[in-house]
């Protein structure tokens, strides 16, 4: 995670984490089990949340190990594996986890498409997809702001998109929603997806 991230996170995401996420975040990661793998671990956030007594095995990729990060919360017993890696060409085989964590990941991805289409190739075949990401308000006047907005914020946020329709992205790359939920003032969508045929939930 960059220094830009990281103030962007401080700044802007700390409050929201204090106010709303926390709870959020151990609704969505409550069942996650098997093998797992978290792509975009940044601060390490999620790790206070997994359910470690129901985890084989926790694989956690970024494109570049932060600074700081502890996995003091992490069992000794657990097999961990960290290592830098890309969304969009992620170095496992096919079929390789049971659970795929990903948190405000897709606002800064360049090619989303091709990370979900990742995602889907090493998830199991009865896998499932935890994700929680900011996303496009579905109602005026926010959605229209979110779009004005986009251009100068992803220059001072990492590439971060306000604007990206990720859900639409991630069910457009196969996948099957479970769960679904979004919140302040639509903005933010959460839920659990796993592979199937493409559901249009608008």
């Amino acid at each position: 995670m960059s220094k830009l991230k990281h103030f962007y996170y401080d700044a802007f995401m700390m409050p929201l984490e204090k106010l709303r996420l926390h709870d959020k975040r151990k609704q969505l990661l409550k069942d996650v089990s098997g093998d797992v793998l978290e792509v975009g671990y940044g601060t390490g956030v999620n790790l206070n949340y997994y359910p470690y007594e129901q985890m084989d095995s926790l694989t956690l990729v970024d494109q570049k190990i932060p600074d700081h990060f502890s996995i003091k919360k992490i069992p000794r017993d657990l097999v961990l594996s960290i290592m830098k890696g890309d969304v969009t060409r992620l170095p496992f085989e096919d079929a390789s986890f049971d659970s795929i964590v990903v948190t405000f990941l897709f606002c800064t991805v360049l090619e989303p498409d091709k990370g979900v289409s990742e995602l889907y190739r090493v998830l199991r075949p009865d896998g499932r997809l935890y994700f929680m990401e900011h996303v496009l308000p579905s109602a005026r006047p926010y959605n229209q702001l979110f779009h004005k907005l986009t251009p100068v914020w992803k220059r001072v946020a990492s590439n971060c998109h306000l604007n990206r329709e990720t859900v639409m992205t991630i069910q457009h790359g196969g996948f099957r929603l479970v769960e679904y939920h979004r919140f302040f003032k639509t903005s933010f969508a959460f839920g659990i997806a796993k592979k199937g045929e493409f559901y249009d939930i608008q």
